[in-house]
C-alpha cells in the first residue's frame, strides 16, 4: 500500500510528463509549418526573378528591347510580314508565296506562272488600261507613278481564278520594287459569248492571261490582284499579293 505522498508524487509525475510531451509535439508541428511557409516564399521569389529574366533580358542588360514572339491578347501578327518594305502595302493585303491560293471573298485566286515576252506577243485588239477603275479599286493612288503601255517588253502573268457563288471580275496590277511604278494590264479582248446550254460549272478553275507593260523594269516585282462584283456592297477590300523576280 502506497502512502499519500507517494500517490501524489506519482500523479504529479504523470501530469508533468504529459505536459512535456504536449509541448514537444506542438513545437515540432509549429516548426514544420514555419519551414514549409518559408520554403514556399523562397520558391515564389525565385520563379518571379526567372520570369523577369526571361521576358525582359534586353532591358536588364541595357540593350534596346526587341520582340520576342509574345503577342498581347487580341493582337495578331502583322499580315505584311512576308515582303518587308513592299511599296504600296495596305493592311488588308494578303501576302502569299507564288504557289499559294488566296481567298478573295467568294473567289479563289492563285498565281500560276509569269514570263517576259516581246511586245509582239501582245494579243490582238488589246488596248491600254483605263486608270480610273484601278484608282477606284485602290490598285493605283495619286502618289505612285503608273504605266499603261510600252513599246518594249511585256510581263505575262497567268492567274488561276475559281469563282464562288457569285461571278466576279479580276483586276490585277504589278508594282516594281525599283521605283514603285504600278504597271496596269492591257485590257483583254472580250471573250467569245458562251452558249446558254454550256455545262461548264461556275466553280471550275479558269486561267486568265494578263500582259503588263514591263519595258526596262527588272528585278523584284509584286503582283497584286483583287476582285469586284456588280453589287459593290458585297465587294471585299482584300488584295492578294505575290512577290516575283523578273
Amino acid at each position: 500500500m502506497h502512502s499519500c505522498g507517494e500517490c501524489c508524487e506519482c500523479s504529479g509525475s504523470n501530469r508533468g510528463n504529459g505536459s512535456e510531451r504536449a509541448f514537444v509535439a506542438w513545437h515540432g508541428d509549429h516548426g514544420a509549418l514555419t519551414l514549409g511557409y518559408v520554403t514556399r516564399r523562397i520558391v515564389a521569389a525565385f520563379l518571379g526573378v526567372m520570369a523577369i529574366l526571361v521576358l525582359t533580358p534586353d532591358r536588364l542588360s541595357g540593350e534596346p528591347t526587341t520582340t520576342t514572339g509574345f503577342f498581347p491578347t487580341r493582337q495578331r501578327p502583322s499580315p505584311l510580314s512576308l515582303y518587308a518594305r513592299r511599296p504600296g502595302a495596305k493592311f488588308e493585303d494578303v501576302e502569299a508565296r507564288p504557289s499559294a491560293t488566296v481567298n478573295l471573298g467568294f473567289t479563289q485566286v492563285a498565281l500560276v506562272r509569269w514570263s517576259i515576252q516581246p511586245h509582239s506577243a501582245l494579243p490582238g485588239r488589246s488596248v491600254p488600261a483605263g486608270v480610273a477603275k484601278y484608282e477606284k479599286l485602290g490598285l493605283v493612288d495619286g502618289y505612285a507613278p503608273s504605266a499603261t503601255s510600252t513599246a518594249g517588253d511585256l510581263l505575262r502573268v497567268v492567274v488561276r481564278v475559281t469563282q464562288g457563288i457569285l461571278p466576279t471580275t479580276l483586276w490585277c496590277a504589278v508594282t516594281t520594287a525599283d521605283d514603285g511604278t504600278v504597271l496596269l494590264a492591257y485590257d483583254r479582248p472580250s471573250p467569245p459569248a458562251r452558249s446558254t446550254t454550256s455545262t461548264r460549272p461556275l466553280s471550275a478553275p479558269e486561267n486568265v492571261d494578263l500582259y503588263f507593260p514591263l519595258g526596262a523594269h527588272r528585278g523584284r516585282a509584286y503582283v497584286t490582284c483583287r476582285t469586284s462584283v456588280s453589287a459593290s456592297l458585297l465587294e471585299t477590300d482584300a488584295r492578294a499579293v505575290w512577290g516575283i523576280d523578273v
